[in-house]
């Protein structure tokens, strides 16, 4: 299996595809108190639905329980199962932590991120202005990263300015002037 790479699913997970069937919702970081609890950088806006105890997730390529989760502040700790103390989630810090996606059907709405990649982005004219080259992730709302011939700018996420458009293999921005450094 090994480690996700980096992508995205937009309406419901913002995770990485491992495979066909492996998609990351959280990332392992540091432990939280000493009986195996981690705070997790989460991938997903289904958190209650991945992270409910009893959910089954894969890291490093084997299944584990989620046993509690909670918020601390503003992140989130998950604890396991199979994970009993502050060394051994330690010592599985930046690990992704996947769920297998097969059974899932998207909706007509839906996307993964590897289908994005790449993609050529243009604008409501259908001129070119550049391509995708990631996602950042934030509190209030992510970040589509879209390289140009001047850079990489930071584009907000959002329905009123990104359109995606699979069938013609694309994105349309309709982004304010000054938005992508022109």
């Amino acid at each position: 299996m090994g480690k996700c790479g980096f992508d995205w699913r937009v309406a419901e997970d913002f995770g990485a595809l491992v495979d066909e069937n492996l998609m990351t919702v959280g990332l392992i970081g540091p432990a939280k108190g000493l009986k195996g609890a981690a705070i997790v950088d989460i991938r997903t806006d289904a958190v209650a639905q991945r992270f409910k105890p009893g959910s089954e997730l894969v890291l490093k390529g084997r299944s584990v329980t989620v046993r509690s989760f909670y918020r601390s502040g503003k992140r989130w700790v998950v604890a396991f199962a199979q994970i009993t103390t502050r060394e051994q989630i330690e010592q599985l810090r930046g690990q992704a932590l996947c769920v297998d996606v097969s059974n899932e059907e998207l909706r007509e709405d839906e996307f993964y991120a590897s289908e994005l990649q790449g993609l050529p982005v243009v604008d409501v004219e259908g001129n070119e202005l550049g391509h995708v080259a990631g996602l950042e992730f934030g509190v209030g709302q992510d970040r589509l990263q879209v390289t140009t011939a001047t850079g990489t700018y930071s584009v907000p996420f959002v329905k009123a300015m990104v359109d995606v458009d699979l069938e013609a293999g694309r994105i349309v921005l309709d982004a304010p002037a000054g938005l992508l450094g022109d």
